[in-house]
């Protein structure tokens, strides 16, 4: 189209939506004078007039890229708003009758195939284009050559995506070898309405097999720049389902569709966290059993492959076998005829020879690089003469030389247009300026044109504005090297390629020093941005989008996250998901306290109001000692509940993974790619894999086992890692540790339970030692199973752990247990090389090998409670013993920190301790936090630090970061000198009191205004197991319940006992009240499954119900029904029951409906009719009708762990139920009255064991770590 001519209509459609749009377009441009192709192009910001002339002629009906350019093409043709919204009534009436089309009238589509994800963004702004070989949608022409070994490889993998099958097929290369390309090719013709606008030509021209069919592809993602998270929603939404939040949904979602899916993730290495993408997307889905299946097909750089090691096709387009420099030529030679664009200007045009001989030498140099290649037309094209092809230097060979080849041509090309008033150096520098802020961008890119300008200022050597970035933008050359996506209500704008990013990024550093200078600069960009409020603090609120989304990120390239992590306001701010990964790299002490509390409090955090946050990081900083942080929050924010007094210890700096089902009994760590993991054992026979570095479990468990898993131990077959795992049920079994599939059939060592398994390498073959409870060790070949020679037989006793070491060339095993012996013997020959060591007074349950400076030396634990130390020299085993646990030394392990060796052991007192196995002393304090005894105890790095990992019967995981400084709070701040197991609350006198009991034998009393013990203690005879405290004749009074079976009445204003009641119950007393049944009555109920009655004045007895449950009677509330009390129970045999103590008989119907032990039960009355709540260790809370016996809503769930206690009061006059569970937190579940859902999470870290509400609605809380009171501050 020419100025002053209309527009040639023969290509129009005859009929339809199109036709009308092309006749608005054509009528706006005649009312408003005939402009050339190229003023509208460039009033539209197109780098070539193409594009306008396929829009306005129809051309193969094309339509414009979106609505955005619709209302470009129409303002450029100088149409207004009427006139866009007329056009856009027709546009989208023409995209509504296309996909009805495509979904009717192609037969080989799936029923949902191409249902969404073509409308994504980035098909428009990123496969489309590349599958032409262009930068741009807007850039028109058809240039893709080639790679027809790697198409057709890649189109037979997805036609066979049947069945079960899964896997993954990756596309690597050097960064511009065209992996985006060959991608792109793959899926943009399985999409419909995009494969008919593929010219005939193009597809007819294709190679044999190297076009999919027409739905092939269900999803397709580019990754850059985005996270695992929103990479996981996008997915899901392609396949049609709504709320896929993270990998499991995707998991069950693939799971349930009834045919296999193919999904398509382009850019891997340029995802917001590529390891993470890799290990808590990708590993799962390829681990996972899904059915019917799942192909993956992944573009990466190398540097992700060591973690991809699973994928079953493996393309590398820089192969001989998958690229040919022919390719390369044929396409600079396409791109400077511009045949597929018959309007492109191009000074090549016709000249097919010299085009030709050009690309040839531009190929020879760029070797397998398309985007050289690229780079190269590109810069040709806009020159004004044609070169010679022979002349000396004439073509780059690296992508920098030819940036700067582009851009000199740029300049030259803006300076002869006058484009900008300067010479065409300055114009080059000016160019180069303005995108080096997109190099550095994170996330989408830059919407802001003020930020870009800003940026631009402080990264480049002059001063720009925002109307400087828009000029980039409208008018020069260099927006061929531009992609937009639409961001918020602007599109955002980013570098085409990832190696165009790379080299301004190198050109930054050499002008600043480095890339972390350049960063440094950001930054401070960044945060200059910010005011200062009326405290002198920072103005997060205010902080814009892409601050928020990538601040945290700029400063850990700065080396500068330090000083961001110890502002409570950035904290309140920034987004978990993008912040919590960036913080292994914290070096300073506070900093790296605020990190800990940050990431504990976070999923408290997400989705939640500023209040709710402030609260959540708040109180938690407080309860771990973390006091600035606290204090800060406190003068700075609005919370709703605030720690109004603490004696807390915190536990040292740990994290929990979810709690399993049964009790965890076994760890091994091993790593997947880089990743570290652990590998779990639990009591129920299940094996499970944990992603260390996100806490999530990768994959379903996995089943096999009939009894406790006891010993699990990992190793390489064929460099594949894999897992072996022993059990009481006898055998071992082998699988594969990243698909999880069976190596093998189990095996056998010899009879009875295996106790413990490691692995060694005998002559080149790595085998397993195997320990059982028969007193035999036997060595088998992992891959064989064969055994490699007869049993080591010399123990007397049960075989409870084995290690290994190399020493001169041989492999030696070290083995011991029940006989209390450590011997050591040659693997091959079975015969032994010293006499038994003898030292422990108790059974040997664990053994660790250590490199001594004088050679190897063992640390083995006992159920003496020590760990011991051994030599080996001159043919005899020597030891040392390390004391300092007050139970069973259950597991140990061996590492280093700060280049010292020491190893790290688990007990049944509940504790981790580490040593120092130069000194033979324990490093620091025990460290704290597990509920039962600790079972077994690994080492790994964890975030750049030694971590011990310890598994326990209390079903949790705990990870304790080695290299924390100890707990602010010492021990000797506490009132109790054992853990506390109760705490009730009432009035003495004027005080607002509490009373706590605890495993120390003692009952204290605390004045809760001022978070102090008063007066003298009360000791009773035995451990204290439940408390409660009420008003009598003889004042007030605490009835406690002890682990024997005795109930004590003590009064509170003598400190005397007032009254005891031997054995009230068959084991422990679990719950108590006092109720005024006429006399005053004490209710009490226990491990004997028994309620009994018993008068306060003097212990006798008013009734029982003997077996009131068929398990233990865990806990006990009281309540009145039409004027009756009623008692609540709570049992491990899953039921809540009501019983009226006037008759002792059941007052309603069984509440069933948990799936396990119920440890907690607490109720409210409210209109006459009774509100039962209960908590259990199926880690749900269900608020039950008490007289009908029916759940009143769906259970609550939040816990991850089982629920331990729970309370119900008043809090600004609603009635607010809170509950704690072994998952180490506490929640608050606000207005019991209505139908509740949420609550807010506050993470405490150990344990608690309960809770009561003060009639002023404040929270106190109990436990083996101490007491602390929250209160509430806001309504």
């Amino acid at each position: 189209m020419g100025r002053g001519k209309r527009v040639n209509r023969s290509s129009w459609p005859a009929t339809g939506p199109h036709r009308r749009l092309l006749e608005i377009l054509d009528q706006v441009h005649a009312e408003n004078g005939m402009q050339s192709a190229q003023q509208i192009a460039e009033r539209m910001g197109l780098t070539a007039r193409s594009r306008v002339n396929s829009l306005l002629r129809g051309v193969q009906g094309c339509l414009p890229a979106d609505e955005q350019q619709l209302k470009l093409l129409v303002s450029a043709l100088g149409g207004g708003s009427d006139d866009y919204t007329e056009a856009l009534g027709y546009f989208r009436e023409e995209l509504a009758a296309r996909n009805r089309s495509a979904a009717v009238g192609v037969a080989s589509a799936t029923p949902t195939a191409c249902a969404t994800w073509h409308l994504d963004p980035a098909f428009r702004r990123h496969w489309e284009p590349r599958s032409r070989g262009v930068e741009r949608s807007t850039h028109a022409g058809w240039y893709f050559t080639g790679r027809v070994r790697a198409l057709r490889e890649l189109v037979t993998w997805i036609e066979t995506a049947s069945g079960t099958a899964r896997g993954a097929a990756i596309v690597t290369g050097d960064p511009g070898s065209g992996k985006s390309a060959v991608l792109s090719r793959l899926i943009v013709p399985t999409d419909p309405e995009y494969r008919a606008m593929i010219p005939p030509r193009v597809l007819d021209d294709a190679a044999v097999g190297t076009v999919a069919a027409v739905g092939q592809v269900d999803a397709a993602v580019h990754a850059a720049g985005k996270s695992t998270a929103h990479i996981t929603k996008l997915i899901g939404d392609a396949l049609g389902a709504e709320h896929v939040s993270d990998t499991e949904d995707l998991i069950d979602l693939l799971d349930r569709r009834g045919e296999p899916a193919v999904v398509v993730i382009d850019a891997l290495d340029e995802a917001a966290q590529p390891r993470e993408l890799v290990r808590e997307l990708l590993i799962p889905l390829i681990r996972n059993n899904i059915r019917p299946g799942i192909r993956l097909v992944l573009g990466t750089r190398r540097e992700l492959l060591p973690f991809l090691r699973a994928s079953n096709l493996r393309i590398d387009l820089d192969n001989a076998e998958y690229f040919s420099s022919d390719e390369v030529s044929a396409y600079i030679t396409s791109y400077l005829l511009g045949e597929s664009d018959p309007t492109a200007d191009t000074p090549y045009r016709g000249r097919i020879e010299l085009a030709k001989a050009i690309g040839h030498e531009a190929a020879d140099r760029a070797g397998n690089s398309f985007l050289i290649a690229q780079l190269v037309a590109l810069d040709l094209i806009q020159r004004d003469d044609v070169i010679d092809p022979y002349s000396v230097g004439a073509f780059p060979s690296t992508v920098a030389d030819a940036m700067e080849r582009y851009l000199a041509s740029a300049g030259q090309s803006m300076h002869r247009n006058g484009i900008l008033a300067a010479a065409p150096e300055a114009c080059a520098q000016w160019v180069r300026d303005l995108l080096r802020p997109l190099a550095f961008a994170e996330g989408e890119g830059l919407n802001d044109d003020d930020l870009w300008a800003e940026l631009a200022t402080q990264l480049g050597v002059g001063r720009y504005e925002a109307v400087d970035v828009r000029k980039l933008r409208d008018n020069t050359p260099a927006l061929a090297l531009l992609r937009s996506v639409e961001f918020t209500q602007r599109p955002s704008w980013s570098l085409f390629h990832e190696a165009l990013a790379e080299y301004l990024r190198d050109d930054a550093a050499r002008l600043h020093g480095s890339t972390v200078a350049a960063q440094s600069g950001i930054l401070d960009v960044l945060s200059n941005r910010l005011i200062l409020n009326g405290s002198g603090h920072l103005e997060w609120r205010a902080c814009d989008a892409y601050s928020r989304a990538n601040l945290a990120r700029h400063a850990a390239k700065a080396q500068r996250l330090d000083e961001l992590v110890v502002d409570a306001g950035f904290l309140l701010m920034t987004d978990p998901e993008h912040t919590i990964p960036l913080l292994q790299d914290l070096r300073d002490p506070k900093a790296l306290a605020a990190a800990h509390v940050y990431e504990l409090s976070s999923h408290g955090m997400r989705d939640a109001d500023e209040s709710r946050r402030a609260t959540v990081l708040g109180v938690t900083a407080k309860l771990y000692g973390v006091d600035f942080l606290a204090e800060e929050l406190a003068a700075t924010s609005e919370m709703e509940w605030e720690v109004k007094w603490t004696q807390w210890k915190p536990p040292g700096r740990h994290r929990c993974l979810p709690d399993h089902e049964a009790g965890t009994t076994a760890i091994a760590v091993s790593e997947l790619g880089e990743f570290p993991v652990a590998i779990i054992g639990c009591a129920d026979g299940s094996v499970s894999i944990w992603d260390l570095h996100s806490s999530t479990m990768i994959g379903d468990p996995w089943a096999g086992h009939v009894g406790p898993v006891t010993a699990i131990a990992c190793a390489e077959l064929n460099e594949c890692p894999v897992v072996i795992t022993g059990s009481s049920d006898g055998t071992v079994r082998v699988r594969d540790l990243l698909t999880g599939m069976a190596i093998g059939a189990p095996s056998t060592p010899r009879s009875g339970p295996v106790n413990t398994i490691a692995c060694a390498e005998i002559d080149g073959n790595t085998v397993v030692i195997a320990g059982s409870a028969d007193g035999t060790v036997l060595i088998r070949d992992l891959l064989s199973g064969t055994p490699l020679a007869e049993p080591f037989t010399d123990h007397t006793g049960s075989v409870n752990a084995v290690a290994s070491a190399t020493i001169d060339n041989r492999c030696v095993v070290f083995s011991a247990g029940a006989d209390r012996t450590l011997r050591c013997w040659d693997a091959k020959t079975c015969v032994p090389l010293s006499d038994a060591g003898e030292g422990h007074s108790g059974t040997i349950n664990c053994l660790a090998v250590v490199t001594d400076p004088d050679g190897i030396a063992v640390v083995s634990g006992a159920t003496d409670g020590t760990l011991r130390y051994w030599t080996w020299t001159a043919d005899t085993l020597v030891s040392k013993s390390l004391r300092g646990h007050q139970g069973w030394v259950n597991g140990v392990a061996v590492g280093r920190l700060n280049n010292t060796p020491i190893a790290v052991s688990a007990s049944n007192d509940r504790t981790v301790r580490m040593w120092n196995l130069l000194t033979r002393k324990e490093i620091g304090l025990a460290r704290t936090g597990h509920r039962t005894k600790i079972t077994d105890v690994a080492l790994a790095d964890v975030h750049g630090r030694p971590t011990a990992i310890t598994t326990s019967n209390d079903r949790t995981v705990r990870l304790w970061d080695l290299t924390a400084e100890e707990p602010r709070r010492s021990v000797e701040g506490l009132a109790h000198s054992g853990g506390i197991n109760a705490i009730a609350v009432g009035d003495s006198g004027h005080k607002r009191i509490a009373i706590t009991v605890s495993n120390d034998r003692t009952l204290q009393v605390w004045d809760t205004d001022l978070g102090q013990t008063f007066g003298p203690n009360m000791a009773s005879d035995s451990g204290l197991q439940a408390v409660t405290v009420a008003q009598s004749r003889f004042g007030p009074i605490a009835v406690t319940g002890n682990r024997n079976g005795t109930i004590e009445v003590w009064n509170l204003a003598g400190r005397d006992l007032l009254t005891t009641i031997r054995t009230a119950h068959k084991g422990k007393v679990n719950g108590l009240a006092v109720v005024d049944l006429g006399v005053e009555t004490i209710i009490s109920v226990g491990d004997d499954r028994a309620i009994r009655l018993w008068r306060l004045d003097d212990g006798t007895s008013r009734g029982a119900v003997d077996r009131a449950h068929k398990g233990a009677i865990n806990a006990l509330a009281i309540s009145r029904h039409a004027g009756a009390a009623v008692a609540i129970t709570a049992s491990n045999d899953r039921t809540v029951r009501t019983w009226d103590l006037a008759t002792m008989r059941p007052h309603g119907p069984a509440m069933c409906g948990h799936h396990d032990w119920i440890r907690a039960v607490s109720a409210l009355s409210v209109d006459g009719s009774v509100t039962v709540v209960s908590g259990s260790n199926d880690r749900t809370i269900r608020i039950w009708d008490a007289t009908e016996g029916a759940l009143r809503q769906p259970p609550l769930e939040g816990h991850t762990g089982a629920i331990t206690s729970m309370a119900i009061g008043t809090v600004a006059d609603r009635p607010v139920l809170v509950t704690a569970a072994t998952d180490g937190t506490l929640r608050v579940w606000d207005d019991l009255a209505r139908d509740i859902r949420t609550s807010m999470p506050i993470v405490i870290g150990s344990v608690v064991q309960s809770i009561a509400i003060t009639s002023t609605g404040e929270i106190l809380l109990a436990g083996p770590a101490g007491c602390a009171c929250l209160r509430p501050i806001r309504n």
